[in-house]
């Protein structure tokens, strides 16, 4: 039989989430930025003329938000769950996250002529997707109480 949840429980679990998810989105946001401008500082200086040249730039980018998203989520966000959360089980756990959003981006790309013209427009939405695999997966699996 499965245990009765009722509006109270529900409303004190949200709270106890939202005290990790808001600052989860405030980094988040950073972490885009970085990874956006970094992107469009490189695709303005080199000019790629493929995709294949854009997703290539696209690696550096993320790559810096990635790393940027792993301090301020250990020291800020997470930071009671001292034993947990190094950069090397980081890196590994983040994979499914960032195959959900590179592969949204590459498929924005090549189907999504605006985007092709516009790549921010396609971390845009791959980000946006990769958002709950990504908190899930810090939240219960990365920065644990050990």
């Amino acid at each position: 039989m499965l245990p009765m949840l009722s509006s109270r429980r529900i409303e004190q679990w949200v709270r106890g989430e939202l005290q990790f998810f808001l600052p989860f989105l405030c980094v988040g946001t950073g972490g885009f930025l970085i990874d956006a401008g970094s992107l469009l500082l490189l695709v303005a200086w080199v000019m790629p003329q493929t995709v294949l040249h854009t997703l290539l730039l696209r690696c550096v980018g993320f790559s810096c938000g990635v790393f940027f998203t792993w301090f301020f989520n250990k020291n800020w966000t997470f930071r009671e769950q001292r034993g947990g959360g190094s950069l090397l089980f980081y890196y590994p756990m983040m994979v499914l996250g960032a195959l959900v959003n590179l592969g949204v981006f590459t498929a924005c790309l090549v189907w999504v002529p605006l985007a092709a013209r516009y790549p921010v427009l396609g971390i845009v939405v791959g980000t946006g997707t990769a958002l709950f695999v990504n908190f899930s997966s810090m939240r219960w699996l990365i920065f644990t109480k050990r």
